[in-house]
């Protein structure tokens, strides 16, 4: 429990605040609805599940409020207590015409072949290039894209595919 004070006012006025944990886990339910807006054969559902699992303990335990970085090692850990074939990467490679020009900081997920992982802390989601992230999905080879935006209230996955 919290009390809130403002004294600001013509009156002093206080609220009192309860903390209601939220389950760490992602309800079975909230899952399913994610995997189930994925195009079939892309990656195993198993796969999904934890991925999207692992991006919402992150959420729930950490709330938002940090930097993007934060949230990357925190997904990156996660991950590998959930034994995942996570690989922390920090760069993506700008490719013009089959030719790397130069790498752009990025703390992005790989998981294998399957999916690449990016979790952001931004206000506006629209702000990031969805085109872009799905032409490196396809100069990777990889299927599928999860962004993660932390800096929401509520945890909502963005899936991308190539």
């Amino acid at each position: 429990m919290a009390l809130l004070f403002n004294f600001g006012g013509a009156e002093p006025e206080f609220e009192r605040l309860f903390f209601e944990p939220r389950p760490v886990e992602m309800p079975a339910e909230a899952v399913e609805e994610v995997v189930a807006d994925l195009p079939s054969g892309l990656i195993t559902p198993e796969l999904t599940r934890e991925i999207i699992g692992a991006l919402y303990s992150v959420h729930t335990v950490l709330g938002p409020g940090f930097i993007h970085r934060v949230y990357a090692n925190a997904c990156y850990h996660e991950m590998k207590l959930r034994q995942l074939p996570v690989q922390a990467l920090k760069e993506m490679k700008v490719v013009y015409r089959g030719q790397p020009l130069a790498g752009i900081k990025f703390a992005h997920l790989r998981l294998g072949d399957q999916a690449l992982v990016f979790p952001v802390a931004v206000t506006d989601i629209n702000a990031i290039s969805f085109k872009n992230i799905k032409d490196w999905l396809r100069v990777e080879q990889v299927p599928l894209g999860i962004i993660a935006n932390f800096h929401a209230l509520s945890f909502k996955p963005l899936i991308l595919k190539a």
